[in-house]
């Protein structure tokens, strides 16, 4: 039987966290674009979720099932207009 999925918010600022969110991000990108697959390289991802901003909040998340990541998402919220909406980037790995 499969255990339920886990959502876990990743701490920007912890290496091993980022990175396996960074993982998730690019194979994702990898394998529903190939090689026209516009992929953020580790350090500017990192950077850029580090980054503290007074017009937008940003955010990542993992997805874990049976202790392993099978997928992802990143969120950006607005600070100072269009309150009520969001971006959402889903990520998902392929298995098996």
């Amino acid at each position: 039987m499969t255990s339920p999925l886990q959502i876990r918010s990743v701490d920007p600022f912890d290496t091993a966290e980022h990175n396996l969110w960074w993982q998730t991000y690019a194979e994702a990108n990898r394998a529903d674009m190939s090689e026209n697959a516009l992929i953020w390289t580790l350090e500017e991802s990192r950077t850029e979720m580090q980054q503290r901003s007074a017009t937008t909040e940003r955010r990542t998340y993992v997805a874990l099932r049976d202790g392993a990541v099978v997928g992802g998402g990143s969120l950006a919220l607005s600070l100072k207009d269009n309150l009520h909406s969001a971006t959402v980037g889903e990520l998902q790995k392929r298995i098996g």
